[in-house]
């Protein structure tokens, strides 16, 4: 199995491919080309998992352990972020529609809490960032921002924020 868990919580962390962590002050999701990002605000943490769409059953199964240990309170809201539209195109992929993600995301972390999505296919490929999106969430006043900018570009340039109307709940 390929699924890694950072052993230790730091103020902030990267989450590449097949990795899940948790940070006090922010995460980022380095290189979102095909893959999909799930986040949660509990306890005072961030909780983050970086999916592949080559991720097998168990995998995935693996990543929403990982992100359920531990969690406190009952019900969340979690933000999935990533190129919804080549992680679909993918063959294999065991969310490989947004149907099946939607099923997925309840049956494994609970029909009662609260999913947003944010598809960023549109934004790569009007940017022409073949390379993918780089996604950061991050904890200010006990609520989650995130931001982006394009994977592996020029540390110059600032992460652009992302309003809370881009995302879709499902």
């Amino acid at each position: 199995m390929r699924v890694t868990s950072i052993p230790r919580i730091t103020e902030s962390i990267s989450i590449s491919e097949y990795v899940f962590g948790a940070a006090q002050r922010q995460i980022t999701y380095p290189g979102l080309a095909q893959c999909i990002s799930v986040t949660k605000f509990s306890g005072g943490l961030l909780r983050g998992t970086h999916i592949s769409p080559g991720s097998s059953p168990d995998e995935v199964k693996e990543h929403f352990r990982l992100l359920n240990a531990g969690s406190v309170g009952q019900y969340s809201d979690w933000y999935v972020i990533g190129q919804f539209q080549e992680h679909f195109r993918t063959a294999n992929a065991v969310m490989g529609n947004m149907s099946s993600l939607r099923q997925t995301l309840r049956k494994r972390l609970g029909k009662g809490n609260t999913f947003y999505t944010f598809d960023t296919s549109a934004l790569t490929a009007s940017e022409n960032w073949a390379f993918g999106i780089d996604i950061r969430a991050t904890q200010q006043n006990y609520k989650l921002e995130f931001s982006f900018a394009k994977a592996f570009g020029r540390p110059d340039k600032p992460f652009s924020k992302l309003s809370d109307w881009y995302f879709t709940k499902i």
